[in-house]
């Protein structure tokens, strides 16, 4: 299971944040209160729902699942944008290893590859920006459950010298 590694241009993202941690885990929450909203947002770069997460600096280094961190629902728009009830963010462009993915939103076995087997291995290191798993318009209605998981790399220069 290979990732393409791909530079991602930055992305507008407007939705809603939470708190959380993967013991305390509250997506199907912060989903629920999303989700009735996004038709609500003008503008859609296209019909994609992304889920951001953004984790601080030495969330994996020390990492401890009951550790908090930001999630946020949000689709991508074409420009930024301030929306009432909701949060705007610009992402800044980077390097992705971008993993396609078919499972439940409970399956973590992918998360599992990528951060046991895949990045230790590989040419790269954790870059601190957010993460992002990308589902498609019809993810949420289709029984088989397709998305990219977006993870921030750079280059590891420890490993490359």
């Amino acid at each position: 299971m290979s990732p393409k590694i791909e530079i991602t241009g930055k992305k507008y993202l407007v939705g809603i944040r939470m708190e959380m941690s993967l013991i305390a885990d509250q997506t199907p929450q912060l989903f629920g209160t999303f989700m009735p909203k996004r038709n609500a947002i003008p503008d859609k770069a296209n019909g994609n729902v992304i889920l951001a997460k953004f984790y601080s600096q030495d969330y994996f280094s020390n990492f401890n699942p009951s550790t908090s961190f930001t999630k946020m629902a949000a689709v991508e728009v074409n420009a930024p944008t301030d929306v009432d009830g909701f949060e705007s963010i610009e992402t800044e462009e980077g390097l992705y290893a971008i993993f396609e993915h078919t499972g439940g939103p409970g399956d973590s076995s992918i998360f599992e590859y990528i951060f046991r087997e895949w990045l230790p291995q590989s040419a790269y290191e954790l870059d601190n920006r957010p993460h992002f798993d990308i589902m498609p318009a019809d993810y949420f209605s289709s029984e088989v459950k397709r998305e990219e998981i977006l993870i921030p790399i750079k280059a590891d220069l420890k490993n490359n010298l």
